[in-house]
C-alpha cells in the first residue's frame, strides 16, 4: 500500500484550505436559499452534482496516467468518504431518502471529521490536495443543500436504519480488505492522523470508530430533526 500523508491540524496550510472549504460552503447554501424558483434550485444542484462527480471520475485517469500510481489497495473509492463524495454527487441527480438519510447521519460527521485530522491516502500533490477538500467539503455541502434548499428531512427513527445498514457496509469492506491485503475504512491498520480518539491497535480502536459513530449517527439526527421540525420534505 502507498504511505499515507497528514496536514498537521492549525498548520497554515490546513487553515487556508478548510477556510476556503468554509465559505464556499456557506457561500453556496447562503447564495441558493435565495433563489425563489424551485426548479432553478434543482438545475443548482445538478450543475454542483456535476463537479463533485467530475472529481470522482477524473481522479482515476491522473492516477493512472500522470502518476501511474493506481492500485487495487489504494485507489477503490471505498473509504467512507470516497463512498459518500460518490453518494454526494448522485443524490443531487436522484433522490433516494435513505441514502440522504446516510448522507446527513454518517458522511457527514465523517468528513468534518476527515477534514480536521486529514488523511492522504494517495500522497499529497496539487492535484490530491484540491481534490480531497473538494471531495470532503462536497459531502457537507451536497447534504445541506438537500436539506436546506431542496426541502428533504430525516424520517423519524432514521437512525436506526442508518446505524444497522452501515455495519453491512463496513463488513463487506472488510471482507474486500482481507482479500486485497488493503485497508479501506482503516478495517485492518488504524489511521495515522493525530486524534486522541484513536486508541490501541486493531481491533480496539475499531470499537472507538464504532462507538463515535453511532454518537455521531445519534447526534446529527436529532440535529437534522430540530432544524427541519417545521418543513415537509420535497422530494421524498
Amino acid at each position: 500500500m502507498i504511505e499515507h500523508e497528514i496536514i498537521p491540524p492549525f498548520s497554515q496550510l490546513w487553515l487556508i484550505m478548510n477556510s476556503i472549504s468554509l465559505l464556499i460552503i456557506i457561500g453556496v447554501i447562503t447564495l441558493s436559499v435565495k433563489i425563489k424558483d424551485y426548479n432553478q434550485k434543482v438545475k443548482l444542484g445538478f450543475l454542483i452534482g456535476i463537479i463533485l462527480l467530475t472529481r470522482a471520475i477524473v481522479t482515476h485517469p491522473y492516477q493512472i496516467f500522470w502518476i501511474e500510481r493506481w492500485t487495487l489497495t489504494d485507489s477503490l473509492p471505498l473509504h467512507l468518504c470516497g463512498i459518500s463524495s460518490i453518494l454526494s454527487s448522485l443524490l443531487l441527480f436522484r433522490f433516494n431518502q435513505f441514502l440522504y438519510e446516510f448522507l446527513i447521519l454518517l458522511s457527514i460527521p465523517g468528513a468534518i471529521q476527515a477534514l480536521i485530522t486529514p488523511e492522504f491516502t494517495l500522497g499529497i500533490d496539487n492535484f490530491f490536495l484540491i481534490e480531497y477538500f473538494i471531495s470532503h467539503g462536497g459531502i457537507i455541502l451536497s447534504g445541506l443543500y438537500l436539506t436546506f434548499v431542496l426541502g428533504n428531512k430525516p424520517r423519524l427513527g432514521a437512525w436506526k436504519h442508518v446505524i444497522i445498514r452501515s455495519q453491512l457496509l463496513i463488513v463487506a469492506v472488510h471482507l474486500i480488505n482481507i482479500i486485497l491485503g488493503s485497508n479501506y475504512i482503516y478495517t485492518r491498520i488504524k489511521p495515522i492522523v493525530d486524534n486522541p480518539l484513536i486508541i490501541g491497535d486493531w481491533p480496539y480502536y475499531y470499537i472507538g470508530f464504532e462507538i463515535l459513530a453511532v454518537a455521531n449517527i445519534i447526534l446529527f439526527y436529532y440535529m437534522f430533526r430540530k432544524l427541519t421540525k417545521n418543513k415537509e420534505s420535497v422530494l421524498a
